[in-house]
């Protein structure tokens, strides 16, 4: 009997040693990754999976319906394939391998609920796709559609660990506050445009905002993802969320404002601390929003201001109180004053937006400038080890000026005076300034490179020595001609009360600018040709031709 025991025992420990070995095996391969073949498909190296491989804890993959997956010889398939594969958190390359048979069209992958919108490539005689992928949990939880969804070969291998730069880069996610806009849609800017320009041109910004996107769209979607693939340690990831988190009219942005903490906690901080980046918290400026009992402008979205700033003081993350800031300076402005920081814009101002805009929401660079200024003034309270990389505002700026803060032709003044265009005098511009003709030749050749004696000189004899503004847009019309190699369009002088006014032998050139919304008829359908142009005239002017010139 004492001798069966032995045996007995010693059995046991045999088999806990050999178990303990198949578990230490398992974790040390789930280091390097896996590599699944599908179906019947052997290989030596690689783990083979068909409609009967279940999920387990024990293996750490497997199918999560292995009864609705049907195995071929080298490939498994079905309306939706779950697959599990439990991984430590890093960040991986993922190959999925089908058939070259099947439409990928049709087929959509999701990992733990992130959509992976990469293409499929053809590869030896099959589709690849192919991507990296920023594990946050322990577990890639995959989910593939198609008509049918099928999987003949599957990899994912880690990828090498990143090292810091010798300067920290800033990842900015976030939404269309902050994104970055093609010239098509301007004035339309996003701080995260023109931060770049108060720090040092070592520190990279790498914008990562896109419109329309919340807490949920833009995780769901893989931007978090991608951003997460290419931060490195010592690297700021500033998140800026709230203008559609709250959005209740849009159900597949809205958030709740515990899924809003939820997601912020659990995706965003989290993935951002484990690859050893710093996040940091920016409450959202707020929109145009003015309360008229109150005479003041007031948050607009009071409970995910909150919300971040608990995320924040849960997290021990630095607070950029951009929310804020941004009240303090729209009362500072008052609200026609903002008009001239917001797309608030009258039909014809801009070549992009001819029938003008009113939006509460979206900054023209004018005020995308402001809210990075507040952002770096922020960093520089609450970030040294940042802020030693900023610049001053007020010496890289310098298109800023005091006389024109409220002004609706803002954004174009400041425009000018960046393309070194137009210019002031210190911290004032003096707009209402009455301009030259010769002062508008040089802005006019500085613009767009038409020199004076190539533009239609002599049908302003005798020239002016004030600009008019039929003497303005005819000289206008041809620069933009000639640097766009474009004939005028045509125009109907009857169309003008005051046609009769306008210089003879100018008149086709100007009812042709109006055709471009180079000048504009008043309300009672005047160009008022003879009037003389004020800076801020010219510089609206100017705008016009350097956005038709670049579109």
């Amino acid at each position: 009997m004492g001798k069966q025991l032995n045996i007995l025992l010693l059995a046991i420990l045999v088999l806990s040693s050999a178990f303990s070995n198949v578990s230490a095996a398992s974790a040390a391969d789930t280091e390097k990754g896996f590599q699944f073949l599908f179906g019947e498909n052997l290989k030596e190296g690689y783990i083979t999976i068909n409609s009967s491989s279940l999920y387990s804890k024990e293996t750490g993959y497997g199918l999560k319906n292995p009864s609705s997956i049907q195995s071929g010889q080298t490939t498994i398939s079905g309306s939706e394939i779950q697959l599990s594969a439990d991984l430590p958190v890093n960040d991986y390359n993922v190959s999925l391998s089908v058939p070259g048979t099947v439409d990928t069209t049709k087929a959509k992958v999701f990992i733990n609920n992130v959509e992976i919108k990469k293409s499929w490539v053809e590869q030896d005689g099959g589709k690849v796709l192919a991507f990296r992928f920023a594990l946050i949990d322990d577990s890639m939880n995959f989910k593939i559609t198609g008509e049918p969804a099928a999987l003949s070969q599957l990899s994912i291998t880690p990828l090498p660990k990143r090292t810091a730069g010798d300067k920290p880069s800033i990842f900015l996610i976030s939404d269309s506050t902050v994104r970055a806009y093609e010239i098509a849609r301007a004035p339309m800017t996003g701080w995260g445009q023109v931060i770049d320009r108060l720090f040092e041109p070592e520190i990279k910004i790498e914008n990562r905002a896109m419109g329309g996107r919340s807490t949920r769209t833009a995780y769901a979607e893989g931007r978090l993802n991608d951003l997460l693939v290419d931060v490195k340690p010592g690297d700021y990831v500033f998140i800026q969320f709230a203008h559609n988190d709250e959005a209740v009219n849009y159900p597949d942005r809205y958030v709740t404002v515990d899924e809003y903490k939820s997601y912020l906690n659990n995706y965003y901080i989290k993935g951002a601390i484990q690859r050893g980046a710093i996040p940091v918290a920016l409450t959202s400026m707020n929109r145009r929003t003015f309360k008229q009992d109150l005479g003041a402008f007031v948050d607009s979205f009071p409970a995910y201001t909150q919300a971040m700033k608990e995320v924040a003081a849960e997290n021990k993350l630095t607070l950029l109180d951009l929310n804020a800031k941004s009240l303090e300076y729209y009362n500072q402005l008052g609200y026609e004053g903002t008009a001239s920081i917001f797309m608030q814009l009258k039909p014809g101002e801009a070549p992009n937006y001819p029938a003008g805009l009113n939006d509460n929401t979206h900054f023209k660079e004018a005020g995308a400038k402001q809210m990075a200024r507040m952002i770096v003034e922020e960093i520089n309270d609450k970030l040294p080890a940042l802020s030693q990389y900023t610049l001053p505002y007020h010496k890289v700026m310098k298109e800023v000026f005091k006389d024109t803060e409220t002004l609706w032709e803002r954004e174009q003044i400041e425009k000018m005076a960046l393309l070194g265009v137009m210019s002031g005098a210190g911290n004032n511009f003096k707009p209402e300034r009455e301009v030259t003709l010769q002062e508008y030749l040089g802005m006019l050749e500085r613009l767009t490179g038409v020199k004076p004696t190539e533009l239609g000189l002599e049908n302003l004899e005798p020239k002016p020595e004030l600009l008019t503004r039929e003497a303005a847009v005819s000289l206008a019309l041809d620069a933009y001609s000639q640097k766009k190699k474009i004939a005028p369009p045509a125009g109907n002088a009857d169309l003008y009360a005051d046609k009769n006014d306008i210089s003879p032998e100018l008149v086709n050139k100007v009812v042709s600018a109006a055709q471009l919304n180079l000048i504009i008829p008043d309300e009672n359908k005047r160009l008022q040709p003879k009037g003389v142009m004020t800076k801020k005239e010219t510089a609206v002017l100017l705008y016009k031709v350097y956005i038709m010139m670049n579109i």
